[in-house]
């Protein structure tokens, strides 16, 4: 199936809304719905390492080398290692000390510095990038004023629950109906006034223990980092369609208008489909730029 015609179903029904049940997204639970994704070659080779992701938590990934020192230098960012401004070692010193090839150091950080994360700085290095920043939000955040312009954007956690995986999120995340995963519902803020809801789920077994390191309301891109996750690249199909009755109850301001409608899949620099979401904002609030690819 077309995803514009996945889009005219989507339309012509109304979508799932507040906690997303199985029960709630049959009207696109098809086996002949298509995703907008390939699958890539990956390298024959692969090893398996474990990955402290926080405390409380161990997980065994099977990664490629150079995936493996890109969620290395992640992790030891976000433990401080290395801070804001500071520069990263060298690429033969980065090379020596994981002991890889300059090649695998070369592939490794070149994702981090296309999502900002790393700063190159011709003839001086590579650098963290600076401190408050987020360049995951400002590169995925496709929310734009109604004039197109660049918004503030906030979040409220409204809930986080695990629960078991519906037949559509299996197809999207290309996991086993037998999956476990995380629900993720914050509302969006502009200036304060609340004008959407996004829903997102993962994998339970990617992101243990989630509710622990989700306390409060955040872009959800870079708490993925922390796993050693890191997404490059967004597919988004739009709905635009008056509300109906089960969106206003989860998006009360939206009562009497329209709504945009967002399904969105996520991906790792090696096409792994990481989240699925589906996000509700007011269509009398805010525009979307389709931009994130």
């Amino acid at each position: 199936m077309k995803l514009a015609e996945a889009a005219r179903r989507v339309k012509g029904s109304e979508m799932p809304q507040g906690k997303v049940q199985n029960q709630n997204i049959q009207l696109l639970n098809n086996r002949d719905m298509v995703f907008m994704f390939t699958t890539c070659s990956r390298r024959s080779v692969e090893v398996h390492m474990n990955i402290a992701l926080s405390k409380h938590a161990r997980v065994t990934f099977a990664q490629p080398l150079y995936a493996q020192v890109r969620t290395h230098i992640l992790v030891r960012i976000k433990a401080g290692e290395w801070a804001a401004g500071e520069a990263l070692p060298n690429e033969f010193a980065l090379a020596s000390e994981f002991d890889v090839s300059v090649g695998t150091i070369r592939r490794a950080i070149e994702g981090l510095e296309e999502q900002g994360v790393l700063v190159r700085k011709q003839g001086r290095g590579t650098y963290i990038g600076g401190e408050g920043r987020n360049p995951l939000q400002e590169k995925f955040t496709a929310l734009r004023s109604l004039t197109g312009a660049m918004v503030s954007v906030g979040y409220r956690l409204e809930g986080i629950v695990q629960r078991s995986i519906s037949s559509l999120e299996a197809e999207a995340l290309r996991c086993a109906l037998s999956t476990e995963v995380v629900e993720i519902q914050q509302a969006v803020q502009i200036d304060g006034d609340e004008i959407g809801v996004e829903i997102a789920v993962v994998s339970a077994l990617k992101f243990p223990r989630l509710e622990t390191q989700l306390v409060y309301g955040q872009h959800l891109y870079q708490l993925y980092c922390q796993y050693g996750v890191l997404i490059t690249q967004t597919k988004d199909v739009l709905v635009v369609a008056p509300a109906g009755a089960e969106t206003e109850k989860t998006l009360p301001a939206a009562a009497g208008g329209h709504v945009l409608t967002v399904i969105r899949q996520a991906f790792t620099h090696d096409r792994l489909p990481i989240e699925y979401r589906i996000s509700h904002y007011r269509a009398d609030k805010v525009s979307y730029a389709c931009t994130t690819t």
